[in-house]
């Protein structure tokens, strides 16, 4: 066979069967609509989509599958596709159902690009039920209702305890008070140490408390986003956490651009370099906070000290609500510092992680995005 005669035959990809081969053994429904909007051909995923034979589907008018409630609008839909061919997902925005045989709907998903064969124009449709997308959408949907209004009933709950049990610690540590002023100096020292561990038990019980409502609010709705002066911010922690004299405060010449609800920076921030200062035998301590920008677009603080550290077993406990690292008594607190600050990096859609050795210091790394809410 010479070289003429090989050329002159058609490969098996060229072939009219070949072609029709792929279309059938597509997993969409996919159809060919001339200008008219008849179904011109359809593959076997497209018939038993809508429950028809193909053979049923050829010729029939497009609009057949289109619910009727909705065909008048399909027709202008073609048409202007029509007038302005161009690859595109129909009715983009909008949703879109499909009409089985038996008179059942089902939701759809429609793509659509032009085909010009000689002077004539053609349409490929290709079309996706998406009955199990639409359904796991709207279980979500009823399940975030569902979680907004447990977190709403809990925060009102987690207040009104709160205040609730504030009150009798709030008697407790007065009486305390006042048995003190009133024995004065005459008091033996056994009782005095009770009475102090009393008043130290109700102050731990009071802050405990007070934490856990913080714990409740952080991921209050309509917290504002503003442009926020981190310079500025830490300077306000620095003040509010009045440092020692023997801490040595290391901080960048400048800041990045972020905007986020003030309360909840504030929160982490304060959090952190308190701890950094609480959790710290050294002499001088030292405190050295700074930032990068990431790859993916985001910010990543550290918050760098030279305090006791973390052993790596507890790395991940460390954010545990009432985890506490240290033997009781020898650091104050309730152990929800750690807590309250993975919640508001949540809340933010950040990370935080934790590099730590015993007696070598800790490093908080806190990953934000720099605008975590969209102005509006």
């Amino acid at each position: 066979m010479d070289r003429t005669s090989t050329n002159a035959l058609s490969a098996p990809w060229e072939t009219a069967e070949f072609l029709d081969l792929v279309m059938q053994a597509a997993p969409n429904g996919l159809a060919v609509v001339d200008a008219d909007g008849r179904v011109l051909y359809a593959n076997r995923a497209l018939a038993d989509m809508f429950g028809y034979a193909i053979d049923e589907m050829m010729q029939a008018p497009v609009e057949t599958i289109i619910p009727e409630r909705l065909r008048d609008r399909h027709v202008e839909y073609r048409r202007g596709f029509m007038a302005a061919p161009a690859a595109r997902a129909m009715g983009a925005g909008r949703d879109l159902f499909g009409l089985r045989k038996d008179g059942s709907e089902f939701p759809v998903e429609i793509g659509l690009s032009p085909l010009r064969v000689a002077d004539q124009m053609f349409v490929l449709a290709s079309v996706i039920d998406i009955t199990v997308r639409k359904q796991t959408e709207k279980t979500a949907q009823i399940h975030a209702r569902r979680v907004e209004a447990v977190n709403k009933e809990l925060a009102a709950y987690t207040s009104a305890i709160s205040h609730d049990l504030r009150a009798p610690l709030r008697a407790v540590r007065n009486y305390v008070s006042f048995l003190i002023e009133d024995i004065g100096p005459g008091l033996a020292p056994k009782p005095k140490r009770y009475l102090d561990a009393l008043g130290a038990a109700v102050h731990q019980a009071d802050r405990m408390i007070l934490d856990l409502l913080i714990l409740g609010r952080l991921d209050a709705p309509g917290m504002p986003s503003v442009a926020i002066d981190l310079g500025e911010l830490f300077a306000e922690i620095r003040r509010s956490l009045d440092l020692p004299k023997d801490v040595h405060f290391i901080a960048p010449p400048r800041w990045p651009d972020i905007e986020a609800p003030r309360v909840l920076l504030l929160h982490i921030f304060q959090n952190l370099i308190g701890n950094a200062v609480k959790f710290n035998t050294s002499s001088p301590k030292r405190v050295e906070i700074g930032w990068r920008s990431t790859e993916e677009g985001n910010v990543e603080f550290y918050v760098k000290d030279n305090g006791i550290g973390i052993d790596p077993l507890y790395h991940d406990r460390a954010f545990d609500v009432f985890e506490r690292l240290n033997p009781p008594g020898q650091y104050e607190g309730a152990g929800l510092g750690l807590a309250l600050v993975k919640k508001a990096v949540d809340v933010l859609d950040g990370r935080i992680r934790v590099e730590s050795q015993p007696n070598k210091g800790s490093t908080f790394f806190v990953t934000l995005p720099q605008r975590r809410y969209p102005n509006e």
